[in-house]
């Protein structure tokens, strides 16, 4: 007998705390596709600006200045297209996690719907 209802209880919380666990794995999983895409951002941003510096450092005269100097519009460029990268990259990620965070809730909880826009109040007078 109480085997039976120390199961029924030990049940109830398993289904109970089933779905919390579920969405914190989802959105541990999410956390650690963005954290890397940052690491990657950031590898990349440190490498050309690491790059930039030994270019700097390794000018001695006027001539090598010049140089530099005609080298950092495709720099620049480079620096661009990598920012337009990452905000695709990011923006990609963030509606990615915005479907599945979506699909789970309407998975889990049909009868809420998570396509409907919250009602904006109105303002009393």
């Amino acid at each position: 007998m109480w085997n039976n209802l120390f199961n029924s209880i030990n049940e109830q919380g398993r289904s109970f705390y089933q779905p919390v666990v579920e969405f914190n794995q989802l959105v541990l999983r999410q956390a650690e596709k963005l954290g890397q895409a940052q690491l990657e951002s950031f590898n990349a941003y440190a490498a050309l600006g690491l790059k930039q510096l030994q270019a700097a450092a390794k000018v001695a005269d006027a001539e090598q200045l010049k140089s530099l100097a005609s080298q950092q519009l495709e720099v620049l460029q480079t620096l661009q297209a990598r920012v337009s990268e990452d905000a695709s990259k990011f923006g990609a990620l963030i509606e990615e996690n915005r479907k599945e965070i979506t699909g789970f809730v309407a998975e889990r909880f049909p009868v809420a719907d998570v396509t409907a826009k919250p009602a904006k109040a109105s303002k009393a007078a």
